[in-house]
């Protein structure tokens, strides 16, 4: 049977993980006892023992519900309402910054890819460059084929996308009502998470 969510220690703590095991690099780290593991919210990858992982099996997409207050989906297992709990303090995050023109860290915008989109966060901006890192909201894991996994771009090209997610929230203002609320929406689920999982992980993905 083939891998898929997971649960690692690491730094103290423990992080949520999509198991590779089909490329170069997972078969040679398996020959070393080892699992490749891709981070469930971010961009990074991971060389794990395999004493370190054990693998999640109570996904249970049947359960999957979008919860209409918040516009996020939960339910559909440990892993998957982690990486909801993420993007509701990326959401609140980004809703904290001052109204500017200006590209600022924590802004965000996605791209369309197949049924679904490609996510991005900007994470530092200097006078030209910017550098943008790949979030994973959406359960397909999408990668745009300009912003990929995320990297150094120009801020004008990084501006303009985030001025359309900006635009389509204003559009869309049940989206906007949604997001003015999503400390009180936090707080409820991850009392919720906790309840069905146990202590939440300290992870900087959470950091408010």
């Amino acid at each position: 049977m083939s891998r898929y969510h997971c649960k690692f220690k690491w730094a103290g703590s423990h992080r949520y993980g999509i198991v590779d095991e089909y490329s170069k690099d997972a078969k040679e780290a398996a020959k070393k006892q080892g699992t490749v593991i891709e981070c469930s919210v971010g961009p990074e990858r991971f060389i794990i023992p395999n004493e370190l992982v054990t693998d999640i099996k109570d996904r249970n997409y049947k359960n999957c519900k979008l919860h209409e207050e918040s516009g996020i989906f939960w339910g559909g297992g440990e892993a998957e309402d982690f990486v909801s709990l993420c993007q509701i303090v990326a959401t609140i995050r980004e809703q904290r910054l001052p109204k500017t023109k200006q590209l600022m860290p924590d802004q965000q915008f996605g791209v369309s890819v197949g049924d679904g989109s490609a996510n991005y966060v900007v994470v530092k901006v200097m006078k030209v460059n910017c550098d943008v890192a790949w979030r994973g909201w959406c359960a397909d894991r999408y990668y745009d084929h300009h912003f990929g996994c995320g990297g150094r771009f120009k801020v004008n090209d990084v501006k303009r996308y985030v001025g359309m997610a900006e635009a389509g929230r204003t559009l869309f203002g049940g989206n906007q009502t949604r997001a003015d609320k999503s400390p009180e929406h936090f707080k409820e689920l991850k009392k919720d998470w906790e309840k069905r999982y146990g202590k939440l992980p300290q992870s900087e993905f959470l950091a408010l």
